[in-house]
């Protein structure tokens, strides 16, 4: 039955069930359960691979079932003993067919072929990349790994096995995301958020900090964009920590575990209490392992530092004995004041454990406690004289509970928060709960969101609280109040100058039961919230709400989502913005604002000047709320971040910001990700983005543009002043594309290696490097690898090469030079100082174009490494070559694989043996005739050197 079930999944399941599952799982296991499965596994295009998980005989198998573009992840994760090697793997499939990879995995290299292997592999779409095992493999694939660093494309990247002596040295992706390191120090660490933007999630295994590092932290700049940190071995004191701490303000969640010699304040709940209030106004989540190992017996003194007031073990699979056990422990202490269960199971008895403790607070939501619990509660209650807020939310309490607890509770003078949302309480319960409010004038948070009160429960609510004259927050959330029971809320608010939080979101109260509660709170001008969401009010009305309430200076959370029209949004949002003097971010995603709202929203900020950061992604906003955005920043000074993601904006739109841009001095970053923009559109920012000096990251990736990516990443790299390797492979950028590279490239100041291969550059895209070439006084490396340069676009580089004095690697493998682009290179190259490394594998090359270089290698004696592979050099090219090795004395390295040589050329060669040559490495296999291999083979073992491609 359970196979039945199973098999009858949506295919759709089955997938992301697939995609969780390694390649050898599902081809031998999986594929074998049915003939639906067998098919499902044959059209899966998501495969990982594992070489460490299978054999010779298992790879052979799944190599004649899984195509090479089907696999988006490769694990070369195994031994040095095992047999499995990469080398064995590519022989199974054809490498250049692997185009979808999405994560390698690198391990253990056997050998220095294996590198070679990985450095043919199409790793533009790579955004994952771990590296595990020895520092040593690693340096094996060396330029596989500098090369996958720089991908535009790489979101996570994972080295924690690696020492930081070897990470720091690489140009890493300003892309990345996600970054998991060895060890950092503090100077590494803030280089780090300096370097990558776009930096999410950071883990260190180790943070050390030094005497240098302390002196820095005086002129760190604050970085906003890391969410997460996690350092999981240190030894670093309060003082470290809130320097650490002080550059990221923007953190979400911070786990650190730290091992120390001397117990100092790090152990003190309360330091780290003002550090994160003042230190870290985002975070959510806060874990922490903090140990101190005693040095002497009086060392023991010093756990006065630990006064533990706070117990949070919420959602810890608490049950009742385990309560119990705790329980007793918290008899016998004098520190601990409140304890927070909630999201556990410790049942009724366990409510009863809890209470007998002498605590202020107690949270027990979520804990199944039912109305029996509520009752052995209550008794324990009754000798409890310091409780001051109690949380029971979600326990299913009931009319039963409830009545025990409100006449335990009714005479505690110090309860402050009563907490009973969920718990099916109806118009019986609220009877008992008004004895509270009666007689407690010490109350003044009361929550009975999502529970059954109906009209009936707010009416008598309504009688007790005319009276009550301390309640200042109360939430009815989702009680089916309508628009009978708004009206006796109303009745009862109405002159409430106390409160301040009011929730009545999911009532169903209407037009006509929100005029009531609006009229009511006229005069409230204390109150900072007010939610209304999902409450069927139309358009009409919201707007008068808009005008009632405009008095009210303190109201900075109007809540109105889920009703009648985008205004809603809009207005909430302008409550929050226009009564919040110290906000400064406005975040409002997928809440289908569209341009109607936008324009309300702008309207209503005109006046603000302290905000920093607006988010509208998901919206609908198209070029109409695009004017109407922009027109609010045309007089705006202080915006820093602008995400406008997954909206309508078009071509029109994008001159809107265009024109904004060209003037606009703030604004350091703009996300236009998944838009409609167009060519125009995006040259129309281009230009704009020519004036503009300030911006620093422009985000267009998934629009229809073509152009997007090489603008996006000019405009970063201009601001990047560290960047030394950029790799812009197979990704078809076009000749504007080019030109916005060629602009910010010319004077880069730190840039070594530019690499742009298989972009399907011509000679008009080349034009455009050349003036690279032409100006760059510090560029060594340009790889132009398989593109479309002719004898034109080789003049073009010629032309620069004469005015270049830096260059020493020109790659051009795989176009279409010929031998007139051949002559045109040589004749730069014979007197250029510093060029010693030439690839033009690949380009129709023949006989004469041999001549050509021959002549340049007699006249310039800095060459070290000419490749020649897949050319059509044949015996008379041969005998060029080897006259002039007869007294080159610099070139260590010579390929010619794959061209027209025969048997008389590979004579030619074998004569030069007797001449003292500097050349260690003679490729010649894969020609006319197999002398050449032979002779490749002599060559090359002369001295026992090693011949690596």
């Amino acid at each position: 039955m359970a196979n039945s079930s199973l098999q009858e999944l949506p295919t759709e399941l089955l997938h992301h069930i697939l995609r969780n599952l390694d390649g050898k799982c599902i081809i031998f296991s999986f594929r074998s359960v049915c003939k639906r499965f067998y098919v499902i596994t044959t059209h899966f295009d998501q495969y990982k691979l594992n070489l460490g998980s299978l054999s010779k005989s298992c790879l052979s198998s799944i190599s004649r079932i899984i195509q090479p573009e089907s696999i988006t992840s490769l694990i070369f994760h195994h031994s040095s003993s095992e047999q499995i090697h990469i080398e064995f793997f590519f022989s199974l499939f054809e490498i250049s067919r692997f185009t979808r990879l999405r994560s390698i995995t690198l391990g253990y290299l056997s050998s220095w072929r294996d590198s070679e292997y990985l450095n043919r592999l199409a790793i533009s779409h790579l955004i994952a990349f771990h590296i595990h095992k020895s520092n040593a493999s690693v340096c094996n694939a060396s330029e596989f790994v500098s090369n996958v660093m720089a991908l535009p494309t790489l979101r996570l990247l994972d080295l924690i096995e690696l020492t930081n002596r070897i990470v720091m040295r690489w140009s890493l992706s300003y892309s990345i995301v996600h970054l998991r390191i060895n060890s950092c120090s503090f100077g590494e660490y803030d280089l780090i958020l300096q370097r990558l933007p776009n930096l999410q999630t950071f883990v260190t295994a180790e943070f050390v900090v030094n005497q240098f590092d302390r002196l820095m932290t005086t002129t760190a700049i604050r970085h906003r964009h890391l969410l997460s940190l996690m350092i999981s071995n240190s030894s670093l004191s309060m003082i470290n920590f809130d320097q650490i701490l002080s550059l990221t303000p923007s953190l979400v969640t911070l786990e650190l575990i730290s091992h120390t010699q001397k117990l100092d304040s790090i152990s003190n709940g309360s330091d780290w209490a003002y550090l994160i209030q003042n230190k870290l106004p985002y975070l959510k989540s806060f874990q922490f392992f903090f140990s101190y190992t005693l040095q002497q017996e009086n060392d023991a003194n010093d756990l006065d530092l630990l006064t533990l007031q706070h117990i949070h073990l919420g959602s810890n699979a608490i049950d009742e004995e385990s309560v119990k056990i705790l329980a007793e422990a918290l008899r016998n202490n004098t520190t601990i004041q409140r304890i927070y269960l909630e999201d556990n199971d410790i049942g009724e008895v366990g409510a009863l454990y809890i209470a007998e403790a002498t605590l202020t607070a107690i949270s027990l939501g979520k804990n199944q406690i039912g109305n029996r619990g509520a009752i052995y509660l209550s008794d324990a209650l009754q000798y409890n004289m310091v409780i001051r807020h109690l949380f029971l939310e979600d326990n299913q309490i009931g009319d039963e509970g409830t009545r025990y607890l409100a006449e335990v509770l009714k005479n505690k003078t110090t309860l402050v928060t009563l907490q009973l949302s969920g718990n099916q309480i109806s118009a019986n319960g609220i009877k008992y709960l008004t004895n509270i409010l009666q007689n407690n004038m010490t109350i003044r948070n009361l929550d009975l969101g999502n529970n059954d009160i109906g009209k009936e429960g707010a009416r008598i609510l309504a009688e007790i609280l005319m009276k009550n004259t301390t309640l200042m927050s109360l939430n009815l959330a989702s009680n089916q109040l309508g628009k009978e029971g708004a009206q006796y809320l109303a009745n009862s608010l109405r002159n409430k100058q106390e409160l301040i939080i009011l929730d009545l979101r999911n009532n169903n109260i209407g037009d006509e039961g929100v005029l009531y509660v609006a009229d009511a709170l006229q005069d409230c001008m204390i109150l900072t919230t007010v939610n209304l969401s999902f409450n069927e009010i139309s358009i009409t009305t919201i707007d008068h709400l808009y005008s009632v309430f405009q008095s009210k200076n303190e109201l900075t959370h109007f809540e109105l989502e889920g009703n009648d029209g985008c205004d809603a949004i809009s207005i909430a949002a302008s409550y929050r913005i226009r009564n919040g003097k110290t906000r400064t971010r406005l975040i409002l995603p997928e809440k289908d604002l569209g341009d109607v709202g936008i324009r309300y929203l702008f309207g209503v900020l005109q006046d603000s000047t302290v905000i920093r950061e607006i988010s509208l992604s998901g919206n609908q906003i198209g070029d109409e709320g695009m004017k109407s955005l922009t027109d609010w920043l045309k007089n705006n000074r202080s915006l820093h971040r602008l995400n406008l993601e997954n909206n309508c904006i078009a071509d029109n739109g994008a001159t809107y910001i265009a024109d904004i841009l060209k003037d606009n001095t703030t604004l350091i970053e703009l996300n236009l990700i998944s838009n409609k923009i167009e060519d125009n559109g995006v040259k129309t920012l281009a230009e704009a983005m020519e004036k503009n000096m300030t911006l620093e990251k422009l985000s267009l990736n998934r629009n229809p543009s073509v152009l997007y990516e090489a603008l996006t990443i000019a405009i970063t790299i201009r601001h990047d002043k560290t960047l030394i390797t950029l790799k812009l492979n197979y990704n078809q950028i076009g000749i504007k594309g080019v030109q916005y590279l060629a602009e910010v490239l010319q004077h880069h100041p730190t840039l070594t290696k530019l690499q742009l291969d298989g972009n399907k550059f011509g000679d008009q895209e080349v034009q455009h490097i050349a003036q690279i070439l032409e100006t760059n006084t510090v560029l060594k490396q340009l790889h132009l690898n398989n593109n479309d340069i002719g004898e034109q676009g080789a003049k073009y580089l010629a032309d620069a090469l004469m005015n270049n004095k830096e260059l020493t690697q020109l790659n051009l493998e795989r176009n279409q030079i010929g031998d007139n682009g051949t002559q045109y290179l040589a004749k730069a190259l014979q007197h250029h100082p510093a060029v010693t490394h030439i690839e033009l594998g690949h380009n129709q090359i023949t006989d004469q174009g041999a001549k050509y270089l021959v002549n340049m290698l007699k006249i310039n004696k800095k060459h070290n490494i000419l490749r020649l592979d897949d050319n059509l050099i044949g015996d008379q090219g041969a005998l060029y070559f080897a006259d002039a090795l007869k007294t080159n004395k610099t070139l260590t390295k010579l390929t010619l694989w794959r061209n027209q040589i025969g048997a008389p050329g590979a004579q030619y060669f074998m004569n030069v043996l007797k001449y003292d040559m500097k050349l260690k490495c003679l490729e010649l296999d894969y020609n006319k005739s197999f002398d050449c291999g032979s002779v490749s083979t002599i060559f090359n073992i002369r001295d026992r050197s090693v011949c690596r491609r």
